[in-house]
């Protein structure tokens, strides 16, 4: 609505190389970038380029590029986009929020299933955890990737089978990375059904499923080793918070986001009790029995049940100290709760009491390290059969 003061938004748009982030291709991405008065706000246009395809003085993208053309026709309709805005703001006299903004700029009236996609993904962010948000985003940006302008029109079974074959040759997705890939792309297909911005749903006629892969999986011999390396005392520090961390999770079946999400307020007795980050919006509780084992590996000092390291760092800390354990098996915190289970289970635990600790809604899926520890069973039974019985020397 036009205000009384006479005043409005004043709106400036310019494109921009982010030449301060290069993807393993050699590209970097093309951003807006939006003054609303002193206010700024950044997003992503969806395309990459080498450096030497982007011209800084006319901030676009230079005609020895082969999709120049559509790559600048892109820029162009998001330049024009800011313009209508910049325009109906001075008309009307308004102000204009940087939120008020995206939904003018990521509005509905858009037929952009990459722009459907942002705008739909920020309006849900307070309700996704964290790291949902940025699985969403990174898939996104793979979307923009493949096709930057694809309407819905554009979104068919085609364009999943062409996704399919982009990922898995320009980022050399395996076969379960494509599936959770694809079953994002799925759910903003129904957001699309559900707003009647699509008719058809693609996915009636293109499948893909999660093939059971090779899940690493420690011995009770090298957690013991790993245990005698953390009560050594010769790691680096980030090294022994790392390993003190997925130990803990391998007496647990915590996952990595649980481990940094408990406190030690959240322990009854002798039992862990809490709402894993993953199905918080289910509202499910989860009972841990912490073992006189799982109780050495909880952080000193605080609330918290340990001490904080990223992922992406504490994975790299779990390589560096596979190395040193003679470990063969790629060492990741999650190898930590694939652990804990097959253990479990082979030191006689029922998988009806497992699916509970691990929070599965699905028998099935717990059942996964029955198959597990039978396998690494029948391999150690094997054993019988390489001795000589003969009694000879």
């Amino acid at each position: 609505m036009p205000n009384k003061s006479g005043s409005y938004t004043r709106i400036k748009a310019r494109a921009y190389l982010r030449k301060d982030h290069q993807y393993k291709d050699g590209t970097h991405s093309v951003l807006m970038h939006v003054h609303l008065d002193r206010k700024r706000i950044k997003f992503n246009l969806g395309i990459r380029v080498p450096i030497k395809h982007w011209s800084e003085k006319e901030l676009r993208i230079r005609r020895a590029h082969p999709d120049h053309e559509d790559l600048n026709l892109i820029i162009d309709h998001a330049m024009s986009k800011v313009q209508k805005i910049a325009v109906d703001a001075r008309l009307k006299m308004r102000h204009i929020t940087p939120m008020e903004f995206e939904t003018l700029f990521f509005g509905a009236e858009s037929d952009s299933f990459v722009e459907f996609w942002r705008h739909e993904m920020e309006r849900m962010r307070p309700q996704m955890a964290h790291g949902t948000y940025k699985h969403h985003k990174s898939v996104l940006k793979k979307v923009a990737h493949y096709a930057p302008a694809a309407t819905f029109t554009d979104v068919d079974v085609k364009y999943l089978m062409g996704f399919d074959r982009f990922l898995r040759q320009q980022y050399d997705n395996s076969h379960n990375t494509r599936v959770a890939n694809m079953n994002k792309v799925r759910r903003y297909v129904n957001l699309a059904i559900a707003q009647d911005k699509m008719e058809r749903n693609p996915f009636d006629h293109f499948k893909l499923s999660f093939q059971d892969g090779h899940r690493a999986v420690l011995t009770r011999p090298q957690v013991a080793a790993l245990v005698k390396i953390w009560s050594d005392g010769h790691l680096k520090p980030g090294q022994h918070v790392a390993l003190q961390n997925f130990l803990l999770g391998c007496f647990t079946g915590l996952r990595i986001s649980d481990v940094y999400l408990v406190r030690k307020s959240m322990i009854d007795g002798n039992l862990l009790v809490f709402s894993p980050k993953k199905t918080q919006n289910r509202n499910k509780v989860i009972e841990i029995p912490l073992t006189a084992m799982a109780k050495k590996f909880i952080a000193q000092g605080g609330d918290h049940l340990a001490d904080r390291l990223s992922e992406q760092k504490t994975n790299a800390y779990l390589k560096e100290i596979a190395l040193h354990a003679d470990i063969h098996q790629n060492l990741t915190f999650h190898v930590a709760r694939h652990t804990f289970a097959t253990i479990y289970l082979e030191l006689g635990g029922s998988v009806e009491v497992l699916q509970g600790i691990l929070g599965h809604a699905k028998l099935a899926t717990t059942m996964k390290y029955v198959h597990i520890a039978r396998a690494r069973m029948e391999h150690e039974m094997g054993f019988f059969d390489a001795q000589d019985w003969s009694g000879s020397k």
